[in-house]
């Protein structure tokens, strides 16, 4: 075979895997900006609902409470779990899930 033939043959196969390869990590770095793209996302979306929470339920905390809890604090609170943010959060969490019920369900028996 002649040296010309062979040097066209070689260079077509290494440009041949020269494409694929670039195609191959092309689609590899995609798929990463992606899932990283989705997590930042995510954890955005936690971390506002976690705000939100938090201010639902500084009536409860345990130490410095802003005001004493009283009858209408739990009805207020007890109402606003059942509302949007809490369905929010469930999607975050299982366990939250049965906390939110057990707790739902305590302050139920003192407010009815």
């Amino acid at each position: 075979m002649e040296p010309e033939i062979l040097i066209a043959i070689i260079s077509s196969i290494t440009a041949g895997i020269s494409v694929i390869a670039t195609y191959f990590f092309g689609v590899l770095n995609e798929k990463r900006n992606f899932e990283l793209e989705y997590d930042k996302k995510m954890i955005e979306e936690r971390l506002d609902t976690y705000k939100k929470l938090w201010k639902l339920f500084l009536p409860l905390t345990k130490y410095s409470p802003p005001e004493d809890t009283t009858y209408s604090t739990l009805k207020n609170l007890s109402t606003s779990m059942s509302n949007g943010i809490m369905k929010k959060v469930v999607e975050y969490s299982l366990q939250l899930i049965a906390e939110k019920n057990i707790l739902q369900f305590k302050m139920n028996l003192l407010v009815h």
